[in-house]
C-alpha cells in the first residue's frame, strides 16, 4: 500500500520557515514559564506525553497547546528525535490563521488550496 502524503493537500507558502531552538520537559502546564521564547515544552507525567506547548510562530502572541492524549479530540502524534520535535497532523492557530507543520522543530508554512477544505478543518479544531 502506498503511503499518502497529507502535505500534498496544501501549498507551501513562501514565508520564511522558523526553527525552535530548545526542547524542555515539564510535569504540568502550571510549570510553564509566562514567556515561552523559542522553546518547545513537552508536558509529561510519568511516561506519558500529554501536551506540547510553544509560542505561535506567527508572532501573534498566542500560546499553542497541542493535545497528545488519544482520549481527547483532537489529538496529535509526537515524534522526538534528539532534541527535535515533529507533530502531525498540521496545526491551525485560530485567531491569526496560522497553518503549519512542525517537523524536527522547524515550522513549515502552508496554506489551504481549497477554501472548503480549510473551513472543514477549522470546524474540527
Amino acid at each position: 500500500m502506498r503511503k499518502f502524503n497529507l502535505k500534498s493537500l496544501f501549498k507551501k507558502q513562501s514565508s520564511p520557515d522558523f526553527q525552535y531552538s530548545r526542547l524542555e520537559y515539564v510535569s504540568s502546564i502550571a510549570e510553564l514559564p509566562k514567556e515561552l521564547g523559542d522553546s518547545i515544552f513537552i508536558v509529561k507525567r510519568g511516561k506519558i506525553d500529554r501536551w506540547v506547548v510553544f509560542k505561535c510562530p506567527n508572532n501573534c502572541g498566542n500560546r499553542v497547546e497541542v493535545n497528545l492524549m488519544k482520549n481527547q479530540y483532537p489529538f496529535w502524534r509526537l515524534k522526538v528525535k534528539g532534541n527535535k520535535v515533529t507533530l502531525s497532523p498540521s496545526i491551525i492557530v485560530e485567531g491569526c490563521n496560522a497553518h503549519f507543520w512542525l517537523t524536527e522543530s522547524r515550522v513549515e508554512w502552508f496554506k489551504f488550496e481549497n477554501k472548503d477544505y480549510y473551513e472543514r478543518a477549522n470546524d474540527k479544531h
